[in-house]
């Protein structure tokens, strides 16, 4: 069988014990009638369908440790317990869009968003902070060339009368929020391709 992107029909679904979760056999008759073969090419990233549209994802093997005796589909006990109509089976190759698919899913939205909110915190809160540095920067500078400005505190740089160590600015405390929020959005955004990768649904506990 040659799997496309195209659904094509396949032989009745059945469990078996030579198979690992996640993996799918197709068994088809050889030259001697007794004897059933592969009928798929091993290591296939495909998508399995069933008439009520349930889906699994699954890489197709050409070898299990258990030989069929009959015509068949066969899937792991457990993968086989996932569908709820198993009538009418049909497979496809896996694409991206079916990872796009998840993505705009409502979980697979809902994990996106606080990342996105996250991103965007970080970017306001730097663009803040580089605002409110560039403000500072000047008034040193002013300071330092003898001219009037209001007194300020840069780290590790004196523009005026000393009032406080450096650590305990406001602008030192908001560039450590700043850049754990930084830390935070790309913690966040480096997990979202677990959730979405291939043979997984989005789910919120990954």
């Amino acid at each position: 069988m040659d799997v496309t992107k195209t659904l094509q029909d396949v032989p009745a679904l059945h469990s078996i014990a030579g198979i690992a979760a996640g993996n799918v056999y197709i068994a088809k008759p050889g030259a001697d009638p007794k004897v059933f073969n592969s009928d798929l090419r091993g290591g296939q990233k495909v998508v399995l369908e069933t008439q009520d549209g349930e889906t699994l994802e699954l890489t197709t093997r050409d070898k299990i440790r258990i030989k069929p005796s009959a015509k068949g589909t066969y899937l792991n006990a457990v993968d086989l317990a996932t569908f709820n109509n198993v009538a009418n089976p049909q497979m496809r190759l896996y694409t991206g869009w079916d990872t796009f698919a998840k993505v705009r899913s409502s979980v697979g939205v809902a994990l996106l968003l606080p990342a996105v909110l996250a991103v965007l915190t970080a970017i306001v809160g730097i663009f803040f902070l580089l605002s409110s540095g560039a403000s500072q920067a000047q008034s040193c500078q002013l300071l330092i060339e003898g001219h009037q400005a209001p007194a300020v505190t840069l780290p590790r740089l004196i523009c005026g009368p000393l009032t406080m160590p450096w650590w305990r600015s406001t602008l030192t405390g908001s560039l450590v929020t700043g850049g754990i929020a930084v830390l935070t959005a790309l913690v966040g955004i480096s997990t979202l391709p677990s959730h979405y990768r291939f043979g997984k649904k989005p789910t919120s506990n990954g």
